[in-house]
């Protein structure tokens, strides 16, 4: 046999068994689906009948594989006449519980049951289409003719000569096929996992509808009439948009070639058809979870946290805050703190030059006691040219220019109660922190009181270290909150 005719031959055998393999997969599909649906109706004997449909569609599927499958080189490999007999031996079983069960159906008034056995009929039908058209000596024969010189014609080899038939836990999830029975069947299991499910009935549609609402995850037939599989994945692939959408290919071809192709076009999983509902929601799963991760990292919140020295087990709680709701938060976003504590600061350069500013973070939380902080060197200066009164009233003033400019970052501010304990040992040493409160109050009271004594700014005021967490803790989940849905909404 020539490299042509080898080719065609193996072409023949993975259509026939992907013409095969899918209704395979609608009469499994539909009898687990209804199986679970029954049994939550305590009618056990209706529960084995379709769990025995399940089960010759199992078998189905290996005698599809143990008589057609690739292992097979030549058309003397082949068996044609014991196939026929197995496969349709099966199809009566299937048949004979099917028609049973439409009995008890009608009898029952269970509508929804006969729709779903209506397909498994269906099913049946198409599968024995199959077998009649495709699976005899004469009608193998004429496809592998025809497969052949269709190849020597174009010169060509590989997938290019491949004919398309067309034949007949949360998340959004697009699926595109042109088969209404696969839609249905994998709409309905999808849902059932808690996903919300869209579908589309063609290539062109489905790429249109990404591009418009890009869904978390697509899964895609690779056989369909008009844009195939592959033709729409480099579509999305090629496309801004829809670039990073995971795909997932989902057909009963299981040609090697084929499959190699999808994956380098960028396809994240190849699954071959029928294929049980576990692996099917762990593959879906591990997509997500690949995307999640990728959001994750891509979507970084940074939180500014200022401060004096008088409030270090404060600055402490609050960084054990934000390392608890970036754990809450998952996969949604990272959160990165921003201490001055934890930065490698270098004796050469000022404090102020070595870290991240304010204007360039998200959320700035700053958290004042009974100090305003140390005064910065004569070349930091105020636009007007004026001395800023510390390092902390350079980081807020910083924080609240962006904020009027940008919107960002938002700003919280936290002022604790109480006095602090001095020593009165050292009277330089009160007369410096009782003229460092009142130096205080006077900035807190420029920015946040008008003229006539009222709040033009609001902060939080807290007593004890319990009651700072509480804060903070929900108010920078709220704003996180609020910062995840701008950013959806961006995006």
């Amino acid at each position: 046999m020539s490299n042509v005719e080898d080719f065609t031959f193996g072409v023949t055998l993975s259509h026939i068994r992907h013409e095969l393999r899918t209704p395979a997969g609608h009469i499994i599909g539909y009898a687990e689906m209804m199986a679970a649906d029954m049994a939550r109706h305590d009618a056990d004997e209706v529960v084995r009948d379709l769990q025995a449909i399940a089960s010759s569609g199992e078998r189905l599927v290996a005698m599809i594989e143990e008589h057609l499958g690739a292992a097979n080189r030549s058309i003397e490999d082949l068996d044609l006449a014991d196939a026929q007999f197995e496969l349709r031996m099966q199809l009566n079983h299937v048949s004979g519980y099917t028609e049973m069960l439409t009995e008890t159906a009608e009898e029952e008034g269970w509508d929804d049951l006969l729709e779903d056995l209506e397909r498994i009929a269906a099913a049946v039908g198409r599968m024995l289409q199959v077998l009649e058209a495709r699976l005899t000596p004469e009608s193998f024969d004429a496809d592998v003719t025809r497969q052949t010189t269709g190849a020597a014609d174009t010169g060509t080899t590989g997938d290019k000569t491949l004919e398309l038939r067309g034949l007949a836990q949360g998340g959004t999830l697009l699926v595109i096929d042109d088969d209404a029975t696969n839609q249905d069947l994998l709409e309905r299991r999808l849902a059932r996992y808690g996903f919300d499910v869209t579908t589309a009935d063609s290539g062109q549609l489905g790429y249109e509808m990404a591009t418009v609402a890009a869904p978390d995850l697509i899964i895609m037939e690779l056989l369909m009439e008009g844009w195939s599989g592959l033709d729409t994945l480099r579509r999305l692939k090629a496309t801004p948009e829809t670039k990073d959408l995971p795909v997932i290919i989902l057909s009963a071809i299981d040609d090697l070639d084929q499959m190699v192709e999808c994956v380098l076009a960028g396809a994240d999983d190849y699954l071959i058809s029928p294929i049980r509902p576990v692996l099917l929601l762990a593959r879906i799963g591990a997509s997500l979870e690949k995307v999640r991760l990728r959001q994750r990292f891509t979507r970084q919140l940074r939180i500014f946290i200022s401060s004096p020295g008088d409030v270090i087990p404060e600055r402490r709680i609050l960084k054990q805050v934000i390392q608890r709701l970036d754990a809450d938060y998952g996969n949604e976003v990272q959160l990165l703190p921003i201490l001055w504590e934890e930065e490698p600061l270098v004796a050469s350069e000022t404090f102020q030059a070595q870290i991240i500013e304010p204007h360039d973070t998200d959320i700035y939380v700053a958290i004042l006691w009974s100090r305003i902080g140390s005064p910065l060197p004569k070349t930091i200066l105020r636009p007007d040219g004026s001395q800023y009164d510390s390092g902390t009233a350079y980081e807020f003033e910083d924080a609240m220019q962006s904020f009027r400019e940008s919107g960002s970052p938002q700003m919280l501010m936290y002022r604790k109660t109480g006095a602090p304990s001095v020593s009165l040992d050292d009277r330089e040493h009160v007369l410096d922190r009782l003229d460092q409160i009142d130096r205080l109050d006077a900035y807190v009271d420029h920015w946040f009181r008008g003229e006539d004594g009222s709040f033009i700014g609001a902060f939080h005021q807290f007593a004890e270290p319990e009651e700072l967490e509480s804060l903070v803790s929900l108010h920078l989940g709220k704003l996180i909150d609020r910062w995840l849905t701008e950013a959806d909404r961006r995006s």
